[in-house]
């Protein structure tokens, strides 16, 4: 389960052990109807593991927060969901932290 937390125009979203396409309506629900100028900080303290899936979540959120003047950071990420993120580019399109 996504834990949310949030302050002002910045939402933290901690994310489960496994990100996977299990949580895809509610990773979604986290960033569809906010209004715009949000920072995101994903945190990934807890996965453990993640799948292809994972990595498109994070794609389709870049896109719509592209479209809204929002900043999203990847923090927390272990050196195995940062190779993943490596290895895929899809690191590239984001601040890790």
């Amino acid at each position: 389960m996504i834990e949310i937390s949030e302050n002002g125009k910045q939402v933290t979203v901690r994310l489960p052990e496994e990100f996977t396409y299990r949580i895809y309506r509610e990773f979604r629900n986290v960033y569809v109807n906010r209004s715009d100028d949000i920072i995101y900080t994903i945190d990934f303290v807890r996965v453990i593991s993640m799948d292809s899936s994972a990595l498109g979540m994070l794609l389709l959120m870049h896109e719509h927060c592209k479209s809204n003047r929002s900043r999203i950071r990847l923090v927390n990420c272990s050196s195995r969901v940062a190779g993943m993120l490596s290895y895929s580019s899809v690191g590239s399109m984001f601040t890790l932290g």
